[in-house]
């Protein structure tokens, strides 16, 4: 069971959403409603956010980061078979399914101002996949890859894209067990080496209470998700692989974590489907973090009305509104 962690979501969730039929809704914010912008002094910036009222605020100045990608596509094919536990939401409300999961996913990445988000199926994933990945990024939620991109060896398209320099970004189930059919599913004996060199992915049931702080990431960015099932254990990851691991940690897997792949690279959200996984992982797509990115400055608090704060300089800034159910964020690139 996911660990309740933020007793004030439950009353802001109240404000945030109504039950209409069974169904859940969601009432979101005009990414317009909002403002950040920022300066560059010397080795500061002054970073000016008006949000219109009063919210929480955390700003974070970052180093090593992608730029915003050039496109988002979501993988969702109905046709195709797919390993997805619907998603336990507020009580009153169905589930969410794979489709309704991925719509909120798009919906998460608009409001922190990522807009060119596209559905694409098993076909079209080939397609984009079969070019150069450079600032571009795929989600993937269905639990198993479609053997329009993966055939269970090294050849698998999506490996090559990846290294090309493509952000992929899953979610649900061990990464490379599973292929995709038309009506069955293909189990891969030792897929995950493919992706990461190594047997490194159990499917233990595992949660963590201890947040780990070292990179000041995990409160920068709000992160919730505390699961780390069918995280990488990265004592296993071979000694020359980049990557950055947050959020809660087991002592080996972290609930959320960018690993170097080639060029490109591949993150992992913990657990089982969960609208907390949903909320991380739309943060670190926005928020431009790689598998080298580092925080050297940072600011966490509130805004009651316009604001200005200075940072350190760093390659960009990334400015959020409204902490764990934010309403706001933009990626600023410092020139």
């Amino acid at each position: 069971m996911e660990k309740n962690v933020y007793p004030t979501i439950a009353i802001a969730l109240l404000l945030l959403m109504v039950t209409v039929g069974g169904e859940l809704l969601i009432i979101t914010s005009d990414h317009d409603d909002f403002y950040s912008g920022i300066e560059v002094n010397g080795d500061r910036i002054d970073v000016t956010v008006d949000p219109h009222g009063s919210h929480s605020l955390s700003i974070l100045s970052l180093i090593d980061t992608y730029d915003r990608p050039d496109n988002v596509y979501i993988y969702y094919d109905e046709t195709y078979e797919a390993i997805y536990n619907n998603v336990k939401v507020a009580v009153g409300a169905r589930p969410l399914d794979q489709e309704s999961y991925v719509h909120q996913v798009k919906e998460s990445l608009r409001v922190r101002d990522v807009s060119n988000v596209k559905f694409v199926n098993a076909i079209e994933l080939s397609e984009i996949v079969s070019k150069n990945g450079k600032d571009v990024a795929v989600v993937c939620v269905s639990g198993a890859l479609p053997d329009t991109v993966y055939n269970g060896t090294s050849e698998s398209s999506i490996l090559d894209w990846i290294s090309s320099g493509g952000r992929f970004y899953w979610i649900g189930n061990t990464l490379g067990k599973y292929i995709s059919h038309q009506g069955s599913l293909e189990t891969v004996i030792n897929g995950v080496s493919l992706f990461f060199g190594t047997e490194c992915i159990d499917e233990e049931i595992t949660e963590s209470y201890d947040k780990y702080y070292d990179n000041g990431l995990t409160e920068s960015l709000s992160i919730i998700n505390n699961n780390t099932r069918y995280s990488p254990r990265v004592s296993d990851l071979p000694i020359t692989t980049d990557y950055i691991g947050f959020g809660y940690t087991d002592g080996e897997r972290y609930s959320s974590i960018v690993i170097g792949h080639g060029n490109g690279s591949i993150c992992i959200v913990g657990g089982d489907y969960s609208d907390y996984q949903r909320i991380d992982l739309t943060q670190i797509i926005a928020s431009g973090i790689s598998p080298t990115s580092k925080l050297i400055d940072s600011f966490y608090g509130s805004a009651h009305g316009k604001k200005t704060v200075t940072v350190e300089k760093g390659d960009t800034i990334y400015v959020c509104l409204g902490g764990d159910l934010e309403v706001y964020g933009k990626l600023h690139e410092v020139a």
